[in-house]
């Protein structure tokens, strides 16, 4: 998986192409490959495992989530814990380097994305605002500052499966092909886009 990943760098495929090592993979039932667009894809379940394999306590379409609505000085302070560029950097920018710089998110809500000024209620009132902010509807927020990010983790892990139980397969289809439809929109540069080109732009 990382010789895909960095496929912009030089690698030694020796025997094992690209193309065999994809095909080992679609055989084991690990991937599945659409020849049509040349687009490789990874079921959840084999997400999950690879979260675990990495230690990931969420993840990252769920990180995204977070990093979305926390504030840009709060996304710089996440990046100078790190020693990190903050200067002339987009918010895009920012969002994006902290996705992919495996980052542990408990370190993040607990400590990084803080001035070190800000006293331990000051942060578990930032962690009960974000509680707000995710839409996330506990019953219980949590007193600490550990019990507030459980919540957080917990919820958005579990999110998924809220989610298939309030719609069916098909209903989720017929919604989504309603939108389609329905859909009209322009991109950056104020070109038509559709639903699909939008959805992959913001998650891809």
């Amino acid at each position: 998986m990382v010789a895909i990943e960095h496929l912009s760098e030089p690698i030694k495929a020796g025997k094992q192409t690209v193309e065999n090592c994809l095909q080992e993979l679609r055989d084991m039932g690990v991937i599945f490959i659409n020849r049509k667009t040349s687009e490789v894809l990874i079921p959840d379940e084999v997400v999950t495992v690879l979260n675990q394999i990495q230690g990931k306590e969420l993840a990252d379409k769920h990180l995204l989530r977070i990093l979305r609505v926390l504030s840009d000085a709060e996304l710089s302070n996440i990046l100078k814990s790190y020693g990190k560029r903050i200067r002339g950097v987009s918010r895009g920018e920012k969002i994006s380097t902290i996705l992919h710089s495996g980052i542990a998110v408990r370190d993040m809500l607990s400590r990084d994305l803080f001035d070190e000024a800000d006293n331990q209620n000051k942060r578990k009132e930032r962690l009960k605002q974000l509680i707000a902010d995710l839409d996330i509807d506990a019953d219980k927020i949590g007193f600490t500052l550990d019990e507030r990010i459980d919540v957080i983790l917990q919820s958005l892990n579990t999110a998924a499966d809220r989610e298939f139980d309030a719609i069916s397969a098909t209903g989720y289809k017929e919604m989504f092909d309603a939108l389609v439809q329905n859909f009209q929109g322009t991109d950056a540069t104020g070109a038509p886009e559709t639903l699909v080109q939008r959805i992959r732009y913001e998650y891809e």
